[in-house]
């Protein structure tokens, strides 16, 4: 983690003069982030944004902070299916295992192409089976 150093000066003094030096301040910047200078907010600005602790982001191209809406998580089709296979087993289970009756070809067919889709030997599927009614 890298630390950014600063110190706070008065604005519009001669850079290359000494300048009074009237405060300090660290940042933490974990590595894989970047820091961005707010310029032009101002005092009346900051508490309010401090209170809210709903999503925000930096509107594209600009300093506007706007609402954020966070991407749904992508969850891989394997996991997806190996979920799906879980709770198919557990349908099937009390539907007809649990009842000593035989399971439907439709179910073990669906279950087949979830373990083939959990597994890896389908990869050409871009979605899961539906489900037996």
């Amino acid at each position: 983690m890298a630390n950014i150093f600063f110190c706070v000066v008065k604005s519009g003094q001669d850079q290359h003069s000494d300048r009074e030096i009237i405060g300090w301040n660290r940042i933490e910047v974990p590595d894989g982030v970047e820091y961005i200078q707010m310029t032009g907010m101002d005092d009346a600005q900051w508490p309010p944004l401090q209170r809210d602790y709903s999503p925000k982001a930096l509107e594209g191209g600009t300093n506007k902070i706007i609402p954020y809406t966070p991407p749904e998580p992508v969850i891989p089709l394997t996991v997806q299916a190996q979920n799906a296979l879980s709770a198919a087993r557990q349908t099937v289970y009390n539907e007809y295992a649990s009842l000593n009756e035989p399971t439907p070809e439709e179910w073990v067919s669906y279950m087949k192409q979830l373990i083939s889709i959990s597994n890896g030997t389908d990869t050409t599927s871009t979605k899961l089976p539906a489900a037996p009614k």
